[in-house]
């Protein structure tokens, strides 16, 4: 029996049974199977009208969650921070200005804004442009010094260890900066001959031929501004790529969004001036908005900027700690917790479903805000990453929640909602160690769905 067909006989008894499979039940089922775990299949379903129980399968045991992750990160941020507020970045003439010049330096403070200039909030996207023109209507023609930035260095952290080297090379897989511009991706262009175009420029950012690499063709080491490319076709390789390097590629645009203003930015050292005059500031959507985009999507680098933003000066490692404290403290046994991250990408993080469903649960009954936390989450056959999933079925539009998808992984966790939108079950469901087809999986986790939430 291939490991497909013994997920899918798996789930088909779990469904059929219309009761809770005990562990003991599948691991004897899978005994015979090489390679098998039946420990890896994780199914919780409650009732929260009647507190009823209707599935619980393996609820107990840590597995690897994925993006659901993103759901604890975004309910951790409705414990500890107003969802109207926005981040701020404006900019300062630091210098006298003489006869239309200014002899100084332009400043950006930044406060780490995960959306400046991203193209999935289209009123943002432009900044380069609202600056230089905020500054043109100010009389400047000229600037001696240079474009600078100051942001938190707090925030500047490597990715962390349980992300993938085959992850940082991807847009997906782009860290969160103290500064960020763009959605921290580029698009290059690269042709055989070597020589190769990143869009928009990056000063710094460089790409050079190589051999193969476990079959890729584009590849960066954590840390590395280089990117290796094997790539032998006539016809240039266009693709996108994760930025490391968001503020150079930000000065090089706002450089460009100068000059076009009529603005000559000269780049020479200026003596330090204590003369600083605002000119503009930039807000970002609100909270709430990143939240909903970042759920809706997926969005890993967002998720991680909501992860700092929670508990604002404290590192990486700190601020899940902080979390973690935080969720004990509100009731949730966070004995099996082990995070890493504020997304998922990290394959070192650990949560059990018992874990998401009572913080889900407790958002239910506790949480003023529930309903816009219901809100964040893709719905069933029709928004987000669930806009395929129960297409059709008599589930569609009934089921809200975040998916979760590595090698191997395949994990949902959220509610059932009736006509109303009002959640009437907590539902997670978290499949690690699969070897099949994920459609084929899919499939089968929708069966499972429609058989047991009435």
């Amino acid at each position: 029996m291939s490991p497909l067909k013994f997920y899918i006989s798996l789930l088909t008894i779990i469904i059929a049974s219309a009761l809770s499979a005990s562990s003991q039940m599948l691991t004897k089922y899978a005994s015979s199977v090489e390679g098998i775990d039946a420990d890896q299949i994780s199914v919780y379903i409650e009732d929260l009208r009647t507190g009823d129980v209707v599935l619980d399968v393996n609820g107990e045991i840590p597995m690897t969650p994925a993006s659901v992750t993103k759901l604890f990160t975004a309910a951790t941020v409705f414990q500890t921070q107003d969802l109207s507020k926005c981040f701020e970045t404006k900019v300062y003439l630091n210098g006298k200005t003489e006869s239309g010049r200014l002899q100084g330096d332009i400043l950006i403070v930044s406060t780490g804004d995960p959306t400046f200039g991203s193209s999935y909030f289209p009123d943002k996207r432009y900044v380069a442009d609202s600056i230089a023109a905020a500054i043109r209507k100010c009389g400047i023609t000229g600037i001696d010094g240079e474009i600078k930035i100051e942001s938190p260095q707090w925030l500047e952290e490597p990715v962390p260890d349980g992300w993938k080297e085959s992850d940082v090379s991807r847009p997906y897989g782009t860290g969160y900066h103290s500064f960020n511009y763009r959605d921290n991706r580029v698009s290059m262009r690269f042709s055989r001959n070597g020589s190769y175009v990143f869009t928009p420029a990056t000063p710094g950012l460089t790409a050079k031929k190589s051999t193969g690499k476990g079959g890729e063709s584009v590849w960066r080491t954590k840390g590395s501004n280089v990117y290796n490319v094997n790539h032998s076709a006539k016809k240039d390789l266009i693709t996108d790529v994760a930025n490391p390097l968001p503020e150079a590629t930000f000065k090089e645009a706002l450089r460009v969004s100068l000059k076009n203003a009529g603005i000559d930015v000269e780049g020479r050292k200026t003596k330090h001036s204590s003369k600083k005059s605002l000119v503009y500031t930039h807000l970002s959507p609100t909270i709430y908005e990143i939240l909903k985009s970042l759920v809706l999507r997926s969005d890993n680098q967002m998720a991680e900027a909501m992860l700092r933003y929670a508990f604002p000066g404290m590192s990486r490692i700190d601020a899940v700690e902080k979390e973690m404290d935080l969720w004990k403290q509100l009731g949730i046994d966070t004995n099996e917790m082990s995070l890493e991250d504020g997304s998922g990408l990290s394959r070192n993080d650990r949560l059990t479903a018992y874990n998401l469903a009572d913080m889900l649960a407790w958002m239910a009954v506790n949480d003023p805000k529930f309903m816009d936390f219901v809100r964040l989450l893709p719905s069933a056959g029709e928004t987000g990453t669930l806009k395929s999933f129960l297409k059709s079925s008599p589930l569609h539009g009934k089921i809200v929640a975040k998916t979760g998808s590595l090698n191997g992984v395949q994990c949902y966790a959220g509610y059932a909602i009736d006509a109303i939108g009002v959640p009437t079950h907590v539902v997670v469901i978290m499949v690690n160690g699969f070897k099949g087809a994920r459609s084929d999986l899919k499939s089968t986790l929708q069966q499972l769905l429609i058989e047991k939430i009435r």
